[in-house]
């Protein structure tokens, strides 16, 4: 008889969601075949969605829960007197708490810290992936924000560097997508990296004009490196790069983004679109100009699988192991962006090499069926270790 596992988390799983959201959606692929798999999603008032529907997950034991304002308000106030991130005020309530410690299962897995409650010996053992630092996020982000947002982020990351801290003495597994998010989190996370599909071979990428950055684009720091490389490089590009676009792929554009568009001909926002991957494959190049968020970055690991050259920062980079120069070009400044663009367009064979050896990157260290594996082991060795049968 399997196991009972269950998945709390805000949201749903969702194949072209948000990052944790495909995390999830992968991990359940394999945990399926071990355990008997159940969904808890957390949602503040008013905030509709239904991924699971008519997905690869239709069928999947759910359950939603709504947080109405009323409690997010009460939380909020309870968030400042015990320091506490703002954010975990949107996904606790006394409803959750109670139907969590009244049902047993044999395995509680939280995704992202804001959704953990406290179960106390309730609950069997007891799982959070972080799957990056809350911390390490805010904190990035002050050096690009100002005024009242500033003020904001500055809390939220010194509220969460003790609050991620104190969560993670609580669980029996805690795990991180890097190894520099586990260090910020707590010595008791360990690394556990993100996957991403097996793709075909996509040998056609230098017949394409498209320059694209992907990402959900409602995500701050998503939002402030694809207008920092519209304002900085694209304006400004060499004669190189006339004729080409630059494509802005992913779902929910804010309307800054779209704006560009309406104003700028060469600028192409596709808002959502139902395989990355293909849109992706239909690229030139993909660029990655990361200045501000954490954890490791799904964009840069789908470009790379689907066989096209990639540029990024340090920041885009973070625990990617792909090597820089030969599998993966690292660019900071606008004029080092346009020099590398200009480079993989003019030289074909240097942007065929550089695609070859991401892609074979990727399949021998991204791989989502070993990744699980290693996961669902470190599952089963808490399990054996707290005897639950």
């Amino acid at each position: 008889m399997k196991l009972k596992l269950r998945i709390i988390m805000p949201d749903e799983p969702a194949e072209f969601g948000k990052g944790y959201q495909k995390l999830v959606y992968h991990r359940i692929q394999s945990l399926r075949n071990y355990y008997e798999v159940s969904v808890v999603s957390i949602k503040p008032a008013k905030r509709s969605f239904d991924h699971i529907k008519n997905s690869k997950l239709e069928g999947l034991l759910h359950l939603t829960i709504e947080i109405g304002f009323i409690t997010v308000l009460y939380n909020l106030i309870l968030c400042i007197l015990y320091l506490k991130p703002l954010q975990t005020a949107l996904y606790n309530s006394p409803k959750l708490k109670k139907l969590l410690q009244s049902n047993e299962f044999d395995i509680n897995v939280f995704y992202l810290s804001r959704s953990f409650i406290d179960l106390g010996e309730c609950g069997g053992v007891k799982v959070i992936e972080f799957v990056d630092s809350m911390h390490k996020n805010f904190q990035s982000r002050l050096v690009h924000d100002k005024g009242l947002t500033r003020l904001l982020y500055r809390y939220e990351a010194f509220a969460a560097k003790n609050y991620e801290r104190a969560i993670a003495s609580k669980a029996d597994l805690c795990t991180a997508v890097s190894n520099d998010d586990a260090r910020n989190i707590s010595d008791l996370v360990v690394s556990a990296p993100i996957g991403v599909d097996k793709t075909t071979s996509n040998s056609s990428f230098k017949n394409s004009n498209y320059i694209t950055f992907s990402g959900k684009m409602d995500y701050g720091p998503n939002v402030d490196a694809a207008l920092w490389f519209y304002n900085n490089v694209w304006k400004n590009r060499t004669k190189a790069l006339s004729g080409y676009r630059f494509k802005i792929l992913g779902s929910d554009p804010v309307d800054e983004i779209k704006s560009l568009m309406d104003n700028d001909p060469s600028v192409f926002v596709t808002g959502f679109v139902v395989s990355l991957i293909d849109e992706l494959a239909n690229s030139r190049i993909s660029i990655s100009p990361m200045r501000s968020g954490s954890g490791m970055q799904f964009k840069i690991l789908e470009a790379m699988a689907s066989g096209i050259p990639v540029i990024t920062s340090k920041k885009g980079l973070g625990d990617i192991q792909a090597k820089p120069g030969e599998e993966i070009l690292l660019a900071e400044t606008a004029q080092e962006y346009q020099v590398l663009l200009t480079k993989l367009i003019q030289d074909t064979d240097f942007a065929c090499a550089l695609s070859s050896r991401g892609r074979n990157f990727i399949e021998e260290n991204h791989s989502w069926e070993t990744l699980n594996s290693n996961f669902i082991d470190r599952i089963e060795t808490i399990v054996k270790e707290n005897r639950v049968t």
